[in-house]
């Protein structure tokens, strides 16, 4: 059966493309190089003559990933409906004309083959072909936007670029990990213990199959040490000078991390112990303890007396972080005003 003037004029144009890679849907394709062996025609500047027989090689892709199937139709131009056509490529016969592989080792590759036309007399020739394709190997950029560790008990932002793959085709793995959740720019990632790695693995659907195309290894640590405020539950107060009120109207003492920009959610640090301690003029000093976070009926009695000029110091201060350690914290300063 021979082909048609639109259907020769689409595989004129696809022959200086051969192999070239394609993801859009087929039919967009063979609309575009339809329409661009119209442009060819029109220009008198087709880059054979398609008159005449030949075999050529329409891949679906020159370049593929290792594991990948490289898919090729080879076809014969001008084909006499009264011959019979068998193709082989390295002297083996490829059915219908269809050839495919999967890639196994990287690298660039040739095949050659050729077309065997016989006809009714038994007499034979035959039409070689050639074609160059690419094997390459599967990749993929890991990185946490923060650092290049990650902090246990809280989640760790990382961004994922993986060449040839949107972010629909990729999925991740993680050990010792409590959490993983996906985000428009890449994945939030809940590390659990301290002192041990988090082995991020990147996997990428490939014609309906899953490879995993790369690890990396995060060191975890534990949070950093946050700092201790004084706070009536709306707002927090550090170091310095602070109006009797202010101070008698604290109802506890919180921890925050002050580089927020180190997270993707900032982590939570709870207060499990403190003291307070109270200096008027005379020299005498008050303490008290509390085993909470909360400031005591006893040490707000002891604020409440309090005059311009005395001190109040918060020390011994014990903070659990997300990352299940217990740290002392820098002690803090009042001086009523």
């Amino acid at each position: 059966m021979r082909l048609n003037k639109i259907s020769i004029l689409a595989f004129a144009a696809i022959l200086p493309f051969t192999a070239i890679a394609n993801d859009r849907p087929e039919n967009a394709w063979e609309a575009e190089t339809t329409q661009a062996a119209s442009d060819n025609e029109a220009e008198n500047n087709a880059p054979f003559d398609y008159t005449k027989k030949q075999a050529i090689v329409v891949a679906k892709r020159s370049t593929i990933l290792r594991g990948q199937k490289y898919e090729a139709d080879i076809i014969m131009l001008n084909r006499d409906a009264n011959c019979n056509y068998k193709t082989y490529v390295h002297d083996k016969l490829v059915e219908n004309g269809r050839y495919s592989f999967y890639g196994c080792a990287v690298g660039n590759y040739k095949y050659s083959g050729y077309i065997l036309e016989t006809d009714k007399k038994g007499n034979t020739k035959q039409y070689p072909f050639e074609c160059e394709y690419q094997v390459a190997e599967p990749f993929a950029t890991i990185s946490n936007s923060k650092m290049d560790v990650f902090y246990a008990g809280t989640s760790n932002h990382i961004e994922i670029m993986a060449p040839g793959f949107s972010m629909s085709d990729l999925s991740i793995n993680a050990s010792n990990a409590a959490a993983m959740s996906r985000t428009p720019t890449g994945w939030n990632i809940k590390p659990i213990r301290n002192a041990a790695e988090c082995v991020v693995a990147v996997s990428a659907k490939l014609d309906g199959k899953v490879y995993i195309i790369d690890r990396k290894a995060f060191h975890v640590i534990p949070l950093p040490t946050p700092k201790a405020f004084l706070s009536d539950s709306e707002n927090t107060y550090a170091d310095g000078m602070i109006a009797k009120d202010t101070l008698v109207a604290a109802k506890k003492i919180v921890a925050n991390c002050e580089d927020t920009t180190l997270f993707a959610k900032n982590p939570h640090y709870s207060i499990l112990k403190f003291d307070l301690k109270c200096y008027n003029n005379n020299g005498k000093p008050s303490s008290f303890h509390s085993d909470s976070d909360e400031i005591t009926d006893k040490m707000r009695n002891a604020l409440n007396k309090l005059k311009k000029g005395d001190t109040v110091y918060v020390t011994n201060i014990v903070a659990g972080g997300d990352d299940g350690v217990e740290r002392k914290l820098s002690p803090i300063e009042f001086i009523v005003k």
